[in-house]
Order: structure tokens, then C-alpha cells, then sequence
């Protein structure tokens, strides 16, 4: 799981990579669910800070049901660049 920080408008955001705020999402929901109210607002705080997401984005994706888990894109064509190409 990649994390990076980028200054964006004088504040500092966290973002990572799509599969580790699915892997996160995924660890999260079952416990924000079953979780009491002020354990909720902690969840959430932890879950906007390690994804940089907005606060109403990260409660609809935690109240909602996971998504289930896309397989890869497959590649129907194969690639038309070179090696010499792919080591630069």
C-alpha cells in the first residue's frame, strides 16, 4: 500500500492507490457498521486521513455494501513497443 502526501491548497492530503483504499475499505466496514457512535467518528477520521477522501465520501462508501472485486484488465491486443522501448 503506496501513500503520498501532496500539498493542495495549503493543506496536506494523503492519497493512495485504488486497491489499497479497497483493501482498507474492505478491513473498515464490518467495524464501522457494528461500531457505536463515537467510535464511528474515529473510524472515520482514521479512514479520511489515510485515504484523503472527503468526509461524506468516506461515510457513504462505509455505510454501503463492498463492492465486489473486479478482475484485472485484460490486455485483448498485444503491446507494439519494442524491449528497448520498455527497459528506458
Amino acid at each position: 500500500m503506496r501513500v503520498r502526501f501532496v500539498a493542495k491548497g495549503g493543506r496536506v492530503r494523503s492519497r493512495m492507490r485504488f486497491q489499497g483504499k479497497r483493501e482498507l475499505l474492505a478491513q473498515l466496514v464490518a467495524r464501522y457498521q457494528e461500531a457505536p457512535y463515537q467510535q464511528k467518528r474515529i473510524i472515520l477520521d482514521e479512514f479520511v486521513a489515510a485515504t484523503g477522501s472527503a468526509r461524506k465520501d468516506a461515510i457513504r462508501l462505509l455505510t454501503r455494501p463492498t463492492p465486489p472485486v473486479v478482475a484485472p484488465i485484460s490486455r485483448p491486443r498485444p503491446r507494439r513497443s519494442g524491449a528497448a522501448v520498455r527497459e528506458a
